[in-house]
């Protein structure tokens, strides 16, 4: 019920402010403030458990059909390297700022895919293959929705300050925008259609980064816990994200219509958001605290050298 409460008041705040609230968060953050504001009885808890982790999965292999890798292959070269260069080059950068400040668990790498690749789907993609606490999963996408809101201001403000033309402004939006919607809104600062276009679709570019960056991280994460049990290494994966890997395959062949495309689109974000409601009302508001100012830290220098690398590629190899 609180889901469905999260999809509502998300789909209300949008239409009514203009503020780009996804329902992921607000999901997340109604179910921290009546998980410790509320005793939950124990019958719960087992609904509780299935909506954060198998509802989770499921609704990751459903994401996969939103990807398209032909996308990749649309944004022309000089876009496309700075895609291929910028997405492995944050998640690399996250990793080492983790180890520098001694930053526990998986919240390092969190914040890397959610700059990197596409927000808070890229987070809750991500967090059950790392087996992420739910505090680092609510930690790091609310840290990254703050960001990602502030960004767009900070682009409105400067799209017509900056010496970039207008398709180069909007590949600089997809190149550092986080999440899809800010992608787009940051994009469309520039009046004209053209800046639009080409941010959006970079942004979807990054966004078909998503599944074989979570291979990758899926057969690193099982390494690295075979080599802490001294068991012999093997290559193999969780079986939803070969699902996932399937399912961006499927979607980029053409083999499902755009009506069944978009139903799923919807099916998927619903379950995003009771999953993360169930995340938020298992979540301890002290240990959730604590790791606040870290993600906000580390997520805004993220983002800032994420922004800044983008600038100046499109400023010298797109700026015609």
């Amino acid at each position: 019920m609180t889901g469905f409460l999260a999809i509502v008041l998300s789909a209300w705040l949008a239409s009514s402010s203009g503020l780009l609230i996804e329902g992921m968060v607000v999901g997340i953050v109604l179910g921290i403030i009546l998980g410790n504001s509320l005793r939950l009885p124990a019958s719960l808890q087992a609904g509780l458990a299935f909506c954060s982790k198998p509802m989770l999965e499921a609704a990751v292999v459903i994401v996969g059909f939103r990807m398209n890798f032909l996308d990749l292959a649309g944004i022309g070269l000089p876009a496309l390297l700075a895609v291929l260069i910028s997405v492995p080059g944050i998640l690399l950068l996250a990793i080492l700022l983790g180890r520098i400040f001694r930053v526990q668990g998986s919240l390092p790498i969190l914040l890397g895919v959610g700059t990197a690749i596409c927000g808070s789907s890229a987070i809750a993609a991500v967090s059950p293959v790392v087996k992420a606490s739910r505090e680092e999963a609510a930690v790091s996408i609310s840290a990254i929705n703050i960001l990602s809101a502030a960004g767009v201001l900070v682009f409105s403000w400067l799209s017509y300050i900056l010496p970039l033309t207008d398709s180069a402004y909007g590949v600089w939006s997809g190149l550092s925008m986080q999440a899809v919607p800010t992608a787009i809104a940051a994009a469309g600062a520039r009046l004209g259609g053209e800046a639009l276009a080409s941010g959006t679709l970079v942004k979807m570019a990054r966004v078909a980064m998503l599944v074989p960056v979570s291979v990758v991280i899926s057969l690193l994460a099982q390494r690295g816990r075979q080599a802490e049990d001294g068991a012999p290494a093997r290559v193999s994966m969780p079986l939803f994200i070969v699902l996932f890997l399937a399912a961006g395959i499927i979607s980029t062949l053409g083999l499902v219509p755009e009506p069944g495309l978009k139903a799923l689109e919807w099916l998927s974000s619903t379950m995003l958001v009771i999953s993360m409601t169930a995340i938020g009302l298992s979540v301890d508001f002290a240990a959730l605290r604590r790791s606040a100012g870290t993600a906000l830290g580390k997520g805004a220098f993220l983002f800032l050298i994420l922004s800044v690398f983008s600038y100046f590629w499109c400023l010298f190899f797109l700026n015609r």
